[in-house]
């Protein structure tokens, strides 16, 4: 068992390839088993424990992250007119389980086939299998499709609230400051008012 709590920076799909991995928010547990992809909201923030294969295979996943910059690029080529108002409920889902698709078992496969031969993917190949992953979230579920650029950053949100739920992550605090909308120098003084 492996354990480590971490700030997610951009969004990111992970394939568990043996094994299974748990993740804790604030608010909620997800557990996820061989063969399960999930996703990941960027600016999260989750404790991930890796548990090895019941007979004793150690826990694999391939992971694909989806950045901002590579998101941006792809509306452009694709021309894509998207307008941030229409963000739906799935906007703000922080962790899903996809659903099962041979489309992403197939996309997962043929990564799994690259590292496992010791090839590197190189940066053309890489942006092309992103955008294969973003191209069946698009098939799988059009809303969590949209809701990949929804690139606004937190707001100045409620400290006090935040706190109390997250206070159990040992994250720096120029992360806690970043997802509560706030300076580095604002949180800490708005911290030390509130506790």
């Amino acid at each position: 068992m492996t354990e480590k709590e971490q700030f997610v920076p951009a969004h990111v799909l992970i394939h568990v390839l043996s094994g299974s991995l748990s993740v804790v928010e604030a608010d909620s547990v997800h557990t996820f088993e061989k063969g399960n992809t999930l996703f990941v909201r960027r600016n999260t923030l989750a404790k991930f424990t890796k548990y090895p294969q019941d007979e004793g295979e150690p826990f694999k996943t391939l992971s694909i992250f989806i950045r901002k910059t590579f998101l941006l690029d792809h509306l452009k080529k694709e021309g894509i007119a998207y307008d941030p108002s229409t963000d739906r409920t799935t906007a703000y889902c922080r962790i899903k389980k996809l659903p099962p698709s041979p489309l992403m078992d197939n996309l997962f496969e043929s990564l799994r086939l690259y590292f496992e031969s010791g090839m590197s993917l190189g940066q053309e190949l890489s942006d092309i299998k992103t955008r294969e992953a973003v191209l069946i979230i698009r098939q799988l579920d059009l809303c969590l499709f949209e809701s990949l650029f929804h690139f606004t950053d937190p707001g100045k949100i409620d400290l006090e609230d935040f706190m109390s739920k997250n206070f159990v992550f040992n994250v720096p605090l120029e992360t806690f400051s970043r997802m509560t909308g706030r300076s580095l120098s604002t949180f800490k003084r708005d911290f030390r008012k509130i506790f």
